[in-house]
């Protein structure tokens, strides 16, 4: 049942029929390039956005991701195409606490100012 074995290290096609071979019907052989098919399309977009509420208090967000595919839908082990999206959030809030400063002096050996 089977008529050929393909060496892939030699790159070479072995013909087993041997009425194939007798029949002396010209035998076609037909390869493609790999290097091609290896190439990925890569594409990484962020943005960040931030919105200053008031002068103590900012809040934000993050939007990052990253595609991969290969130019076909044959793709190679270990290069399989990937979509990852991450989102992010943050708030900041910043105020002078003077009571902070007096707790911290009451610690022997420290005295702050602010």
């Amino acid at each position: 049942g089977v008529d050929y074995v393909v060496n892939y290290q030699f790159g070479r096609v072995q013909i087993l029929d041997e009425a194939l071979l007798a029949s002396n019907i010209p035998i076609q052989v037909s390869t493609e390039n790999n290097a091609l098919f290896g190439q990925q399309t890569k594409r990484f977009t962020g943005i960040n956005v931030e919105h200053m509420i008031n002068e103590n208090f900012l809040v934000g967000a993050t939007y990052l991701n990253l595609n991969e595919r290969p130019l076909t839908q044959k793709s190679n082990y270990s290069y399989e195409p990937i979509n990852n999206t991450i989102l992010g959030f943050n708030l900041n809030y910043s105020t002078e606490l003077p009571f902070l400063t007096r707790w911290v002096n009451r610690l022997p050996n420290i005295d702050t100012d602010v």
